[in-house]
């Protein structure tokens, strides 16, 4: 009975192996966009934002994604209006 168990085991895998279809280029690269650092840096933004103070307590900066950009951002805490450092139009290579 072990015998007629391992024979079908071996010809089921093998029957499985070959039916299989082969992965190509496309199904690795659909795989690899499910990595936790693509992931984290195209489908998932603002996890943890990084802030820098002045010396003197009166500004805050930091960056944040938008719309797939990087960008900056001042605050200035006497007035507690929020700046944006650059023209994203401007910066746009022709």
């Amino acid at each position: 009975m072990k015998k007629i168990t391992l024979i079908f085991s071996f010809i089921f895998i093998l029957i499985n192996a070959l039916i299989c279809q082969p992965l190509e280029k496309a199904d690795y690269q659909r795989a690899k966009s499910y990595l936790w650092t693509n992931l984290n840096e195209k489908s998932i933004f603002n996890l943890h934002t990084e802030v820098s103070w002045s010396e003197d307590l009166k500004w805050v900066g930091y960056y944040k994604y938008v719309e797939g950009h990087k960008m900056y951002f001042l605050i200035n805490l006497q007035n507690f209006k929020t700046i944006n450092l650059f023209d994203q139009e401007k910066q746009k290579p022709i």
